[in-house]
């Protein structure tokens, strides 16, 4: 079995340091280095805790033969470039979502994927989730008959929504922008694009003169899809450890099915026995909070993700992918492009007060 070497390049975001962790522990894996474009003390961590080495330069890092794949852990308003260059040196990338900082950034890495020959997947690890799986399985399969309605809940606890990756001033957007984008990317996995967008999406004066921070505080997205219409709500204030109430709510005429995403349990309720399914309602609780979602007394990061649900499927999937030298895994850039398209239409349409046509 070959081994992969993988290297990172800048390592900005907090979710770096768990999927570095899965790759450190994964057989066939070997760490090699990491590139910072700041004063470099991250990177000293970084190494420090990792065994790798610190390279000079992306560069450096892009001429590695040795280094199979790259994980792409910048500022967004860099990800676009970082990625297109490893993608033209050859190398596999995975990129964190949401993969850049505009739609316009965006299309630059969807045609740089579609020239290359390299494996590109979005770092969109949520979709990884069971509940996910079922929840398109339960769609997929008619399992509710005709669905009408849809409903979504995400949410950023308190107070979240002042820290750095919510107020890049060259994003479009701050918390629906940057975590909502989790929820719409799975979304539009099991419901398909939609046909148009309303939204609003408000900043609270009250909040912003304690705080300062530069973004929204909460969003409600409508969603319509001709046949069918759904609503997310985005709280950028909540109590809630994270991700304990990202929620999915799907209402047909044949049942009902409520899903939360983690911990990982879903109600199915159902007019009359069906696909292996009782009449009534069927409760799943597949997990409990037994590793929280963060480590807040991390040192090396403002925030750490602890929780590995989803990380260590993602990492699985890019490596087999690596290994077999396919293009395509997980998540892709025309994927994250959609998502980040509908993200657009939502602002516009709060700052218009009309649809936004997709």
């Amino acid at each position: 079995m070959k081994t992969i070497g993988i290297s990172f390049l800048d390592i900005t975001h907090p979710h770096v340091w768990t999927r570095a962790d899965i790759f450190r522990d994964m057989e066939g894996v070997t760490l090699r280095s990491v590139w910072e474009p700041k004063d470099g003390k991250g990177a000293k961590t970084f190494a420090d805790r990792y065994g790798v080495t610190i390279a000079d330069s992306a560069e450096a890092v892009l001429k590695d033969r040795k280094v199979d794949a790259v994980v792409v852990e910048s500022f967004t308003q860099n990800m676009a470039d970082l990625t297109i260059k490893a993608l033209e040196a050859g190398k596999a990338v995975l990129l964190e979502k949401p993969a850049a900082n505009s739609p316009e950034n965006m299309k630059r890495i969807v045609e740089a994927s579609r020239r290359s020959t390299s494996l590109l997947q979005i770092g969109y690890m949520m979709r990884q989730g069971s509940m996910v799986d079922f929840a398109r399985t339960v769609l997929k399969r008619r399992i509710l008959g005709r669905v009408t309605a849809a409903r979504f809940h995400v949410s950023v606890p308190a107070p979240d929504a002042v820290t750095p990756w919510f107020n890049l001033k060259d994003d479009i957007g701050g918390v629906l922008f940057e975590d909502g984008c989790h929820m719409l990317d799975i979304i539009l996995h099991l419901m398909g694009r939609p046909r148009r967008v309303s939204a609003f999406v408000p900043k609270y004066k009250d909040l912003g003169r304690r705080h300062g921070h530069m973004f929204e505080d909460a969003a409600v997205v409508n969603l319509d899809w001709g046949t069918c219409v759904g609503t997310m709500t985005m709280i950028g204030w909540e109590a809630n450890e994270w991700i304990e109430t990202w929620e999915m709510d799907f209402y047909g005429a044949d049942g009902t099915l409520q899903v939360g995403l983690l911990p990982a349990s879903s109600r199915l309720y159902l007019r009359e026995d069906k696909a292996g399914y009782r009449k009534g309602w069927t409760n799943h609780q597949e997990t409990q909070f037994n590793v929280s979602w963060l480590d807040t007394t991390a040192k090396h990061v403002w925030h750490a993700v602890q929780n590995r649900t989803f990380f260590a499927r993602e990492a699985a999937q890019f490596v087999q992918a690596v290994r077999g030298r396919r293009r395509t895994a997980g998540v892709t850039a025309s994927d994250a492009l959609q998502t980040m398209e509908v993200i657009q239409a939502a602002y516009q349409s709060s700052a218009s007060g009309r649809f936004v046509d997709l």
